[in-house]
């Protein structure tokens, strides 16, 4: 008598092997692509075991794949912001990170984006989980900003947080469909302005974003409006934080 699927659950690591076999086959071929029997043969368990922990199937798989990952990503990231000494270096450090991530490993916005549109409305478990990830990127954002600015209302902050998730997914979303007219560089420079002259003030001298193109538009639009303010040393000192945070840093999606 096969009793895999009573067994499995009992080995203490098997719905983590799942969780890294459906990463890396979702990041590499796509959810579409990706069967159930494949994810079981990478992971070396049974599909009755995988059934045993994801009664939703391939979607419930999904699901707490992107839950997993957004927790990782967002403890990896506060790791990085640590790094920076003043509210420039930690926009740099998030928006680059932010860069790197959207060329690197668009695999997970996409898929946040695809079950939040697909299946959200459909399902009201999906949707609860999808939602509480958005809600814990605005309020890791929200924690960010409040050591910076403490004596801002909470208010203000979780606006200012929504703006920015919604500015990145539009961006993400149009770099995707159109890569070649698209000005990533150019918008994440802009947005970088926006936020820091929302709480630093309005006439500060903003140093060009690092590793941002020269020949970026909009990098190029966003002249400086005075001599005060930050410096090309804090820039500097910016990438160099960031580069020691990423030391142990990894993509998203777990690979093998």
């Amino acid at each position: 008598m096969d009793t895999p699927s009573v067994e499995r659950p009992r080995r203490g690591n098997s719905k983590e092997r799942v969780l890294r076999a459906a990463g890396y086959l979702f990041s590499r071929q796509g959810y579409a692509a990706t069967s159930v029997d494949e994810i079981a043969t990478r992971a070396q368990a049974s599909p009755s075991s995988i059934y045993w922990h994801f009664k939703g199937g391939k979607e419930d798989i999904l699901v707490a794949v992107l839950e997993q990952a957004a927790k990782t990503y967002m403890r990896r990231l506060a790791n990085q912001v640590q790094e920076g000494r003043t509210m420039l270096e930690k926009i740099d450090i998030f928006l680059a990170d932010v860069r790197q991530q959207v060329e690197e490993q668009p695999d997970t916005l996409r898929l946040i984006m695809q079950i939040a549109l697909e299946r959200s409305h459909a399902d009201s478990g999906v949707r609860t989980r999808i939602q509480n990830i958005y809600r814990n990127y605005r309020a890791a954002m929200v924690e960010e900003m409040r050591k910076l600015v403490p004596d801002e209302e909470t208010r203000r902050l979780e606006r200012s947080a929504f703006l920015v998730v919604g500015l990145l997914e539009g961006i993400f979303l149009q770099w995707q469909l159109d890569s070649e007219d698209v000005d990533i560089d150019g918008a994440l420079q802009l947005l970088r302005v926006l936020i820091y002259r929302q709480y630093a003030g309005r006439n500060v001298r903003i140093p060009p974003l690092p590793n941002v193109r020269p020949s970026s538009p909009l990098a190029a639009s966003v002249p400086p409006e005075d001599d005060e303010g930050v410096t090309g040393d804090a820039v500097a000192s910016a990438e160099e934080a960031l580069a020691a945070a990423r030391v142990n840093s990894g993509p998203v999606f777990a690979a093998e």
